[in-house]
């Protein structure tokens, strides 16, 4: 966007965990699922608005994340390969301000959770590598960031592309 917002947070509190776990459920098929929470409070801040902002949520954190993957690999023979990957990445809310009374957001609003599904189909040689990919395969739309004053960035739509890949 056309904005740049500058600030200082003199002490912030981030506590949470991760849990992430792989499988091999046969010899060409795999996942993997990943859960990450993140609590997270703004505890010191400079400036007359420190008691409005002191306990808010630190901007740019979301308050979990879920991401799962599965993927499935087939011997194809004379050294071939072929690929078929699926990739969920589900964020949580999302907060991209502080509350700043002056602006005239003294409440901010967090992005509600957005889910992304991105897609990957490759053949593969030793020396050769073709690969079909798509990102944000269910063309969701939402914001990456918010300033105060209405001012956004989209996230990307929908996507699609092929890559060719020679190794020597």
């Amino acid at each position: 966007n056309s904005t740049q917002n500058l600030g200082n947070i003199d002490g912030a509190r981030l506590t949470g965990f991760d849990l992430d776990a792989t499988a091999k459920f046969t010899s060409e098929l795999t996942g993997n699922l990943g859960f990450g929470y993140t609590d997270s409070e703004i505890t010191k801040f400079p400036g007359a608005s420190s008691a409005l902002v002191k306990g808010s949520k630190v901007p740019l954190v979301s308050d979990y994340t879920l991401n799962g993957s599965l993927q499935y690999t087939h011997q194809l023979g004379n050294g071939w390969e072929a690929t078929l990957r699926a990739d969920d990445n589900l964020i949580g809310p999302t907060t991209f301000v502080i509350p700043v009374p002056a602006a005239g957001e003294p409440k901010p609003i967090a992005r509600r959770a957005v889910n992304l599904l991105d897609l990957r189909a490759s053949l593969k040689s030793d020396a050769w590598e073709i690969t079909l990919w798509s990102k944000n395969v269910l063309n969701k739309r939402y914001n990456t960031e918010y300033s105060t004053g209405g001012f956004l960035f989209r996230g990307q739509p929908q996507t699609w592309g092929v890559d060719l890949t020679r190794r020597f």
